[in-house]
């Protein structure tokens, strides 16, 4: 059929518009959830990408699943099995980590009931990714760098400072920190509500919503995610914040807001040795005066501030920094390993910097006479600690008064103070040490006796997928003569018929032949969690 010159032209200027639909433009815009899903690998083949985009999406998802599985057997299952015997619940409260990162991957292990988590890092956390105004290039570009970034987690189970960096200086496509805050939290089961940019307020009173050019890098230095799990509305708040002295010395509202935040239970994890320096003491003395408890690294605050103001219990093994770090660095962490070497506690899982010892971790509790101490108390004492040759003391009000008696009163409550303390760690040494561990780990000595205990579950464990199509995750407990001490859900498959089979099936197992002895050395008890189906 012939066509007029019009009708020619016309047919000319529809045809590249259609093609370049096809090629650009989404069957609709993505919401976040969906966004947090494709970031996550779990959404394959998501409908609010253009049609030439899709098929991209289904290989990362394969890709990103691998290495979240395998973090997963590596650290996330042994970590949240620890932390569930370990650490003191924070269900219904706020967990702070300053120095974070994204890693809100960690947090939420740690801490599985806390309703606000609070993450403070340099890095800007820039706006959600818009996967749905991607050209095809522009994806393909995004997708390759966000699942190295994948593989880096799930490596090393943290965000090397360098790449952040690199990161926020590209001048293109970047990952950002929004980007992983939502993936790591669809990836632990919360559903993404939405996701807003947020300031500070004037008074550093709280965090407040920021108005602004949504698709502008500037108005995204902060970012709350309001999530949902269980029926709880959880806060996800990344905050970007300088927490040198020189910052916050400047910035009353800065200073306000983390005395604030360092009033909860405290993370600090692969921090760079951070506060232990000089020009980080703003944050360190809040964290000192303020914290209920910390858990942290090496890298954290120096042990020999630390025992002054908390009971710390240590785990693993520390002997020297890694070689990046000053090796005069927490020296009497050092000291305290070698001279507590009978009741440090078993740790099962590889957290921060790789060293030739190992991982360690501390955890700290405030010793009960400075919680309910006065509040100028606590930084008097704070500031007595940390002067060269003071011998620390838990003032109270009796500190005060002058004269004889106030003298006696004081030392009194120093004697009581250490008796407690004494009586404290005699039931810890009497508790069984437990050793944590995924079921697929292949760490000398466990790696031997768990692959025996594998073989064993999955021969009994009910074959197939649950309806759901969810994997179990179950964690056994044997004692060190093989007796099988207790059997737990750590996440249900979401089918009862299953979850009841798995059980019961679990249940019958045992019992094992002894822990070797090389084990025996390590751990009283052995808690191996596995996921049923095994992948």
């Amino acid at each position: 059929m012939a066509f007029g010159p019009h009708r020619a032209l016309r047919r000319l200027v529809l045809v590249p518009a259609a093609v370049a639909a096809f090629i650009g433009t989404p069957a609709v815009a993505l919401e976040p959830a969906e966004t947090a899903r494709i970031l996550a690998g779990l959404e394959p083949a998501p409908a609010g990408l253009s049609p030439l985009a899709r098929p991209m999406i289904a290989p990362y998802a394969r890709a990103v699943s691998e290495r979240w599985q395998a973090y997963q057997r590596r650290i996330g299952e042994p970590m949240r099995a620890w932390a569930r015997t370990e650490i003191g619940d924070a269900t219904g409260g706020r967990v702070f980590y300053p120095l974070s990162g994204p890693d809100f991957i960690s947090v939420q292990q740690l801490y599985p009931d806390a309703v606000h988590f609070v993450l403070v890092a340099l890095q800007r956390a820039d706006p959600p990714p818009p996967l749905d105004r991607y050209s095809p290039r522009e994806l393909s570009e995004f997708l390759g760098r966000f699942r190295l970034a994948w593989e880096r987690v799930s490596s090393l189970g943290f965000f090397r400072t360098e790449d952040l960096d690199a990161d926020a200086d590209e001048t293109g496509i970047r990952i950002g920190v929004t980007g992983p805050l939502m993936a790591f939290a669809a990836r632990a089961g919360y559903e993404i509500v939405s996701v807003d940019p947020v300031r500070l307020s004037a008074d550093g009173a709280d965090l407040e919503p920021r108005a602004g050019d949504r698709s502008s890098r500037g108005t995204w230095e902060s970012v709350r995610l309001t999530l949902a799990k269980e029926g709880r509305t959880v806060l996800l708040d990344y905050v970007r914040m300088d927490l040198s002295d020189a910052n916050l010395s400047r910035h009353g509202a800065s200073r306000t807001w983390l005395e604030s935040a360092a009033a909860h239970p405290t993370v600090l994890k692969a921090a760079s040795h951070l506060p232990q320096r000089p020009h980080f003491s703003i944050l360190r003395n809040a964290v000192l005066a303020r914290a209920p408890s910390l858990w942290q690294d090496e890298t954290g605050i120096d042990y020999a501030l630390l025992a002054r103001e908390f009971e710390v219990t240590l785990y693993g093994l520390f002997t020297k920094p890694h070689a990046l770090f000053s090796p005069g660095s927490q020296r009497a962490l050092a000291a305290a390993y070698a001279e507590q070497s009978l009741r440090v506690r078993p740790l099962g899982f590889r957290v921060g910097y790789e060293k030739e010892s190992g991982s360690s971790v501390q955890v700290a509790v405030r010793l009960a006479s400075m919680v309910e101490a006065p509040s100028g108390a606590r930084h008097a004492a704070i500031a007595s600690a940390q002067a060269p040759g003071l011998r620390h003391k838990a003032l109270s009000g009796a500190a005060a008064a002058p004269g004889a008696e106030a003298s006696a009163a004081l030392e009194r409550e120093i004697q009581a103070l250490e008796a407690r303390i004494a009586r404290q760690l005699e039931r810890l040494a009497a508790r069984p040490r437990k050793a944590f561990v995924g079921g697929r780990t292949e760490e000398e000595p466990f790696g031997d006796y768990v692959q025996y205990v594998r073989k064993h579950l999955m021969a009994s464990a009910p074959k197939g997928v649950p309806s759901v199509g969810r994997a179990a995750l179950i964690s056994l407990s044997i004692g060190g003569d093989g007796q099988l001490q207790a059997v737990e859900f750590d996440r249900s498959s979401g089918s009862t018929a299953f979850d009841r089979r798995l059980r019961a099936a679990a249940r019958q197992l045992g019992p094992f032949a002894p822990l070797p002895q090389p084990l025996r050395e390590r751990a009283d008890v052995l808690v191996i969690t596995f996921q049923i189906p095994d992948p």
